[in-house]
C-alpha cells in the first residue's frame, strides 16, 4: 500500500469516516494508520489491535493458553529444513507449509515427507523475496474440514459481541475448523471462544 498516496486521497475526499471490506490485514493496517495520522475516524480496530493480530504466532499461543482448540501446527516459526521435517512427522501428512507473510502465493501442501525440506526452503525464499519476511510455519491439513469465520464487534471500552459466524476460506484463521452443517451448539462454542480470545487480546473498537 502506498500510504502517502492513500493519505492524499483521503484528504482530497474530505473523508470523515473510512471503512474497509475485502482487504488484507496489511492493507487494513495501512488504512487505519493513515486515518489515525489524519484524525479521520476508522470503522474498525486501531493500529495497536491490528498489529497484535498481525502477530499470528502470538495470537495462536494466546488461544492455546486459554485452552481453545487450535489447528495442530509447528507451535512457532520453523527455523530450518530439518526442523520442518520433524514437525511434518509429528503432525502427519499432508502438511501445509505456509509463510506468515506473502498471502496465498507462498503456501504449499506437501504429501511426501522427503519433499518437506525442499518445499520449506522454497516457501521461505519466495516469502523473503515477496515481503522481506522469511518466517514459515507448518500446519496439519484436514481435507474434509470447513473453515468458519467469527465476526466480533467491540466498542471502545472492549465490550464485545458476536455479529455472525460465516462459512468461508481464510488462511489466517486460528480456531480449529468445524465440520460442515454447523450445529447450533458448535456455533455457540465458536462464538464463545472468539469472545474469550478477543478479550484476552484486548480488542477495542473506535472511540
Amino acid at each position: 500500500v502506498d500510504e502517502a498516496r492513500l493519505s492524499r486521497a483521503l484528504v482530497a475526499a474530505r473523508a470523515d469516516l473510512v471503512a474497509t471490506a475485502g482487504t488484507t490485514l496489511a492493507e487494513e493496517l495501512a488504512v487505519a494508520g493513515s486515518c489515525e495520522q489524519l484524525g479521520i475516524a476508522f470503522a474498525g480496530p486501531g493500529t495497536r489491535i491490528l498489529r497484535r493480530f498481525a502477530d499470528e504466532v502470538g495470537v495462536r499461543q494466546t488461544a492455546r493458553k486459554l485452552g481453545l482448540a487450535v489447528v495442530p501446527w509447528s507451535d512457532g516459526v520453523v527455523a530450518a529444513a530439518a526442523e520442518a521435517t520433524r514437525h511434518a512427522e509429528r503432525l502427519g501428512l499432508p502438511v501445509r507449509v505456509r509463510a506468515l507473510a506473502g498471502g496465498d502465493a507462498v503456501v504449499r501442501v506437501v504429501d511426501r515427507l522427503e519433499d518437506v525440506a525442499g518445499v520449506f526452503e522454497d516457501v521461505r525464499v519466495r516469502s523473503l523475496a515477496c515481503s522481506g519476511d522469511a518466517r514459515v510455519v507448518l500446519e496439519a491439513v484436514r481435507a474434509d474440514a470447513v473453515r468458519w469465520t467469527v465476526q466480533v464487534l467491540a466498542d471502545a471500552s472492549g465490550e464485545a459481541r458476536v455479529a455472525g459466524v460465516l462459512r468461508r476460506a481464510h488462511a489466517g484463521s486460528v480456531l480449529d475448523e468445524a465440520p460442515a452443517g454447523l450445529p447450533l451448539e458448535v456455533e455457540d462454542a465458536l462464538a464463545a471462544a472468539a469472545l474469550r480470545l478477543a478479550g484476552a487480546l484486548e480488542v477495542r473498537g473506535p472511540a
